[in-house]
């Protein structure tokens, strides 16, 4: 195999060197959450909306670098779920399954289409990873 083959092998090949690929996916992950809170909500950045989730995704993406896991791999595809479904899609439908009605306009579904798109990374680079 030429050194050319190995470094694109190395570039395609699931979870090789995958620590600073799915840090970055956990941080698109809470970028597409703030912006939606941002838009939708005028939360300012140490909200709890906000910093709790900054400190889940931090503390994920500390363990991830230092000792990665099965355990922690299910944990973040558990959190890339969460958001997905939870934040990204249930909670812009008027299902009746929060304490609030959700705005029905194009702008809100926008803010929630862009911040179900900022989860896949996530999604994708946890599947993807190897323990």
């Amino acid at each position: 195999m030429s050194a050319a083959s190995r470094a694109g092998a190395a570039v395609v090949a699931p979870g090789k060197g995958g620590r600073l690929e799915l840090t970055a996916a956990l941080a698109l992950s809470w970028i597409g959450l703030y912006l939606h809170n941002l838009q939708e909500l005028a939360l300012s950045l140490w909200s709890p909306e906000n910093s709790v989730p900054l400190l889940i995704a931090s503390g994920l993406a500390v363990g991830w670098s230092r000792r990665p896991s099965r355990r922690l791999r299910m944990a973040l595809m558990a959190w890339a779920w969460l958001q997905l479904i939870g934040g990204a899609l249930l909670s812009v439908l008027p299902l009746g399954l929060y304490p609030f009605e959700p705005e029905q306009s194009l702008s809100h579904y926008g803010s929630h289409l862009l911040y179900g798109l900022l989860q896949l990374p996530l999604l994708i680079r946890a599947l993807l990873a190897e323990d």
